[in-house]
């Protein structure tokens, strides 16, 4: 269903555990987002099982105009969600026991809001990383601007809460962050 969603598409998913990586790459306008949700009072799980190499993300949204909303994910090779894509909503997502970052946008004026980080960075999991080889819980960062970190609660992680960095124009407002291994606001 995602492979074939076109702009103005809700692809719903019903309540499970789904052993896969997801790729979003079709797009969607301002005006008619692709929609990815899980089916109302379902929460589906996206889990990875920790396969794949160094780098892999769970989830990957490349296309532009999606919302991504509703799913647990969890135990990624490296990173729970990447997004690349611009115009990107991430919501109500728990992403969590993943070895790099739980959450990551790159992508240009994208929104992460109302999701829970925690445990992720795993590489480092106890401290076991060499310095500074640890990712964060959730962040926007390797050049991404105009991005909104809203209403999030990051806590647990391997590394940095909830970071941006390399980025220009983020705004951080309203989130809880606490107990972080590395710091709290990176």
């Amino acid at each position: 269903g995602v492979s074939m969603a076109q702009a103005g598409d809700t692809v719903y998913v019903k309540e499970g555990t789904y052993y896969e990586r997801v790729k979003i790459r079709n797009s969607g306008t301002a005006d008619n987002p692709i929609v990815i949700s899980a089916y109302p009072g379902e929460r589906p799980v996206i889990d990875g099982q920790y396969q794949g190499g160094t780098w892999d993300e769970l989830v990957h949204i490349a296309g532009d105009y999606v919302v991504f909303e509703g799913f647990e994910v969890t135990r990624a090779a490296y990173s729970g969600v990447i997004v690349d894509g611009a115009h990107v909503t991430i919501r109500n997502i728990n992403s969590h026991h993943n070895m790099g970052n739980g959450i990551h946008v790159s992508g240009d004026y994208g929104l992460v809001e109302d999701c829970k980080v925690w445990w992720n960075s795993m590489q480092n999991e106890y401290g076991k990383a060499p310095p500074g080889a640890w990712g964060a819980g959730l962040t926007a960062a390797r050049y991404p601007s105009h991005v909104t970190l809203r209403n999030n609660v990051v806590y647990n992680n391997w590394g940095e809460g909830l970071s941006s960095f390399e980025a220009s124009n983020i705004t951080i407002e309203d989130n809880i962050v606490y107990d972080n291994w590395s710091i709290q606001l990176y």
